[in-house]
């Protein structure tokens, strides 16, 4: 068994991955990292030339964009993490002019590339989707999408089993809205069954299983959480992590292994 304790970071950063995975066992930590790459545009809106929008919502960049994000998605799960949180549509991206059906299909379609699908079946990752599906289903074209691609990720999620890794991918998410949520159906259930529910009732009520709290929260670009932080997920010991480098350029494996290291 390796011995985590007084490794330098030059010494972590060239470890192999076995080493690392014995010591996050040894140490019991990190079950669930949160990966939120977005925000690019404030960014690159700096540059004359990124002034409209119309070039985030083309497929190439986005395919690249998730590209980056599966590669760490591979490396995370490779360290014998189990769970990782995905926010990925907020419902403020919902309420943007012309989002629905383009600018979630881009994203989403993103996920289907061959190289984010082969990291999927290597890993049997099943897919959890999770939101404000109700909100969704009530836009123009929501319900269809949100039919559409609960299906796909049926089917990407074929072969995973009570032992496979888990993605929580966020679709339609808003803290304060998920709060409203929570209290709202809590308040369902005590009508119904006429006790309270546990904590492991609003676990499985949101994500269909009980999901561990999220460890570390990766925000690029931006130093808010933009709604990404479900309440469910989120304990004393949750821990930010922003990284100076744009999106794209700081996912990375290298990133991941300093987060870890200082974790």
């Amino acid at each position: 068994m390796a011995k985590s304790k007084n490794i330098k970071l030059n010494e972590f950063l060239k470890l192999d991955i076995q080493v690392i995975r014995e010591i996050i066992q040894e140490r019991k930590i990190l079950k669930n990292i949160a990966l939120m790459a977005d925000g690019t545009r404030r960014m690159l809106k700096l540059q004359p030339d990124f002034r409209n929008d119309d070039w985030l919502y083309e497929q190439p960049h986005i395919n690249k964009m998730m590209e980056k994000v599966m590669g760490v998605v591979d490396f995370i799960f490779n360290l014998g993490i189990k769970f990782i949180t995905g926010p990925l549509i907020s419902l403020q991206n919902f309420n943007r002019p012309n989002f629905l059906p383009k600018g979630a299909e881009i994203l989403l379609d993103s996920i289907f590339q061959d190289f984010s699908i082969e990291i999927s079946k290597k890993h049997k990752i099943k897919w959890i989707i999770y939101g404000n599906k109700d909100y969704i289903e009530t836009l123009p074209e929501g319900k269809e999408l949100l039919y559409e691609y609960e299906k796909k990720f049926e089917e990407l999620s074929r072969g995973s089993d009570n032992n496979s890794p888990r993605i929580l991918l966020g679709i339609g998410y808003c803290t304060d809205i998920d709060t409203h949520f929570i209290v709202k159906e809590s308040i369902n259930f005590y009508r119904i069954n006429n006790y309270y529910p546990t904590l492991n009732d609003l676990f499985v009520f949101c994500f269909k299983e009980i999901v561990p709290s999220i460890d570390i929260f990766i925000r690029t670009n931006e130093m808010r959480a933009s709604g990404g932080l479900h309440p469910l997920l989120v304990n004393t010991g949750t821990q930010f992590y922003m990284p100076v480098s744009p999106g794209l350029i700081s996912f990375s494996e290298a990133l991941i292994r300093k987060i870890i290291w200082d974790f």
